[in-house]
This record gives C-alpha cells, structure tokens and sequence, in this order.
C-alpha cells in the first residue's frame, strides 16, 4: 500500500517501546526539551528547534493562534526537508518509525505525515513523551519496589566505585547511582561535568531497572537520598532505606594513598584544589579551612588528603547494621578483585 495509515501507539506500559518492532524511534521537540529527558534510545530530528519554537510563541502571543501556525508550518516545512534530506535518505521501503512530540501531536504528526505519504509504516506515540513520562512516575513515585536491595557501603575512599564495576562485569546486578548521575560523592571525586535533569536521572535509572531480574538481588551503593543536585526517587529510596548492607574497610593509610591516584589530575591542580575547600567552608572553622589551603600551598597533598578524610568525611558515616564487613588491607586491583569475590559469596550463599 503507497499510503498506509498512520498508527497510533497507546503506551501502557514501557515495554511496548521495545525497539523490535520500531527501527526508530524519533523525538520532534526541540533540543532543549530533548536535553532535559527524552524516550531511551530516542534520536533528536526536532522540526523545531529552540529559536524557532520561542518565534512561534511569541507570534501566538502577539497575533494569535492562526499567525502563529502559518508561520509554524512554513518553518517545520523546511525542517521536515532538511531531516529527509539529511538523515532519512537511506532509509529503505519497510522503514518503521515511531515518532513523537510533547502531549499534543501537532510537531509529531507534521513528520508523521510526510512519512505516512512516502509510504512508510509509521506510528505516533499517543501523548507524547507526557504519556512516557507518566509510566516513568508512576514506577518511581507511587510503586513499591518487590526488589532485594543489598547496600555497598563504608567510608569516602573504599573503592566502591571499582568494586561495583567488577561485581557488575562478574554477572552482579549493580544499580550504579553516580554513574547514572554523573557525579562523584567527594571533594576529590568532583568533575566538569554537568549533571542531568532530575527527569533524565529518573529515566536512566527506570531504564536500568526495567532490564534486571527482580528475583534477585540488587547492588546499590549506600548514598544519601541527594546526589549532587539530583533525588533518589521515592520508591526505590524507600526500598534503599530497608536494604540489608555490606560495609568496606581499609586503612586510612590506604585509602591516602587510593586518592592520590586516582585523583593524582586534581590534587596537582592548586586552583582546583582551593576552589572546592571553599565548598567546605560552612562545614569547618576558618582557621581548619586556612591549615587546608596552606597545605595546599606546600603541595603537602598526602598531608591535606589525610585531614580531609579524617576530620570531614569519616565523621560524616553513622554506625549502620550490616550483614558482614569486607576489610581490605590495601586497594590494590587485587584486593579489588578479591573483595569483589567476597561480596559476591556472601550474597549468592544468602540468597
């Protein structure tokens, strides 16, 4: 059929996005939007872009709705061509798209047509990413989670970061909350980078849920309910709270020595340096956060390291219950790995 009708995706669940049966799945809105949260998977082909869609409010606002959608039209015109032009050319005769906007269907239908016309099987998703984002609520929000939590915790320091990374290549289920979040608990471990939106993170760790076995267990390293400038959800804090937990020691001496490693970039950047011990400032005294900067200073790093795990972090962990202690002589890739076995015994023999 040269014309065949445009579907219409009724998202019940997250798994009818399954790209089985769609061989893409493409978000219309503009990049903004898209960068805030978008479908896993989804590619950005926006008929608006940022600019442009502030143009078409404006003219709504200014001369009404006809002006304005006349002037949308003629705009997502000449992007619609642009997109078949640049990114839709190779695409064969049974090519299979499922194309959405926010909630109303007017940017994903205008795509839509023109595909329905070329001749392709192309389906609309119902609601938008509003309709997505809903699923993603409802999981995150109102559900209580019917998962085994199993915590990571210890003090700032401990390798649980690589210990998770090893559990995971090792067939563990880890659900890695900094990963997902894009940051790093402490002052050494603090990046560049820009964190995502609270709805990205939501989506990052649904989509990360939505493919382990709730049969068994999961590992989460132990964090307070804020990370950087994102939340842990409701019901998987809720189920976090309740977990059982598995705590890692090592020396201070160590775990020294571990930071000045890893971190060897920051600690030998003094304005870096300085710059987060200001972050610290309502924390400490004046005098403290002056003995810090002169250490700093003196490139007396092993000294600095060694004050700020002592007297910032360690007091900042409460003695919690757990079901056993890993304790590590060193944080070598060996004790990593060794640790990593350990805790993967435990679990397996307990559950």
């Amino acid at each position: 059929m040269l014309h065949p009708n445009i579907t219409k995706l009724e998202l019940k669940s997250l798994t009818d996005l399954e790209f089985g049966y769609f061989d893409e799945v493409i978000d219309v809105r503009s990049p903004a939007e898209y960068n805030e949260d978008h479908i896993p998977g989804a590619i950005n082909l926006p008929v608006l872009d940022d600019q442009q869609r502030h143009q078409v409010g404006l003219e709504h606002k200014l001369e009404g709705p006809f002006s304005a959608r006349r002037m949308g039209a003629q705009i997502i015109s000449e992007n619609i061509a642009t997109i078949l032009k640049e990114h839709l050319v190779t695409r064969d005769k049974d090519f299979k798209p499922l194309i959405y906007c926010w909630r109303g269907g007017k940017r994903s239908g205008a795509l839509a047509e023109i595909c329905r016309q070329i001749g392709w099987q192309t389906t609309v998703l119902h609601g938008g990413y509003k309709s997505y984002r809903n699923l993603v609520v409802n999981s995150l929000y109102q559900n209580t989670y019917q998962i085994e939590i199993i915590l990571l915790g210890g003090y700032t320091a401990t390798g649980k970061t690589e210990i998770l990374e090893t559990l995971e290549s090792n067939g563990m289920q880890v659900l890695n909350l900094e990963y997902l979040a894009e940051h790093r608990g402490s002052v050494f471990g603090e990046t560049h980078s820009i964190q995502p939106s609270q709805k990205k993170f939501e989506s990052r760790i649904n989509e990360v849920l939505r493919y382990l076995d709730s049969s068994r267990p999961i590992i989460v390293e132990a964090e307070s309910n804020k990370i950087g400038q994102v939340s842990i959800p409701p019901a998987l804090w809720g189920s976090m709270k309740n977990a059982s937990r598995i705590n890692i020691q090592a020396p201070l001496e160590a775990r020294v020595q571990y930071c000045l490693q890893k971190y060897s970039n920051l600690v030998r950047n003094n304005e870096d340096l300085n710059s987060l011990l200001v972050k610290l400032s309502p924390f400490h005294s004046k005098k403290r956060i002056e003995e810090w900067t002169a250490l700093v200073k003196s490139n007396n790093f092993e000294e600095l390291v060694f004050q700020l795990l002592h007297y910032h972090y360690d007091p900042r962990y409460g003695s919690k219950d757990c079901i056993d202690t890993i304790t590590m002589k060193d944080l070598s890739k060996d004790s990593i790995q060794k640790a990593s076995k350990n805790i993967a015994d435990i679990i397996n023999r307990k559950y």
